[in-house]
């Protein structure tokens, strides 16, 4: 081992570092992740069975209301996938701009390519692109 170096020698004779200064770098590197990176659950696990049944119990009408109408599943997806991301913008505000994708999608569970797509949407919506058979059968 050379002089000033506090672990071994690799095959290629290149210092390494090791011993109880790796083991204590990794230990306190553990302890700061945790106590950094832990969040407390959105939704502790008792409540998130009732708001389940909330939003069963608020969607229900809804959707009563948008077969009343005719209105297409793949409009009303496109319409709650724009307010989760709208909702997910707003509960996030101090996040760096070039990470705002990620945090969106992970917070609501849509795919980035979604998320990206429905940020940089018009002010004005356009539904979900139909295919020409869905064109066809929707006229």
């Amino acid at each position: 081992m050379r002089a000033g170096t506090t672990g071994g020698e690799n095959a290629r004779g290149w210092a390494t570092l090791g011993g109880p200064f790796l083991r204590s770098a990794v230990r306190h590197a553990r302890v700061l992740a945790s106590l950094v990176f832990r969040r407390p659950p959105l939704t502790p696990p008792d409540e998130h069975p009732a708001l389940l049944a909330a939003t069963r119990a608020l969607l229900l009408p809804l959707a009563r209301l948008l077969v009343a109408r005719g209105v297409p599943y793949a409009e009303a997806e496109e319409a709650l996938k724009t307010a989760m991301v709208q909702a997910a913008r707003e509960a996030h505000p101090d996040g760096l701009q070039h990470r705002l994708v990620s945090r969106i999608a992970t917070t609501t569970g849509i795919n980035r390519r979604e998320v990206t797509r429905l940020t940089r949407q018009d002010s004005e919506p356009s539904g979900p692109q139909r295919s020409a058979a869905g064109q066809t059968f929707h006229r």
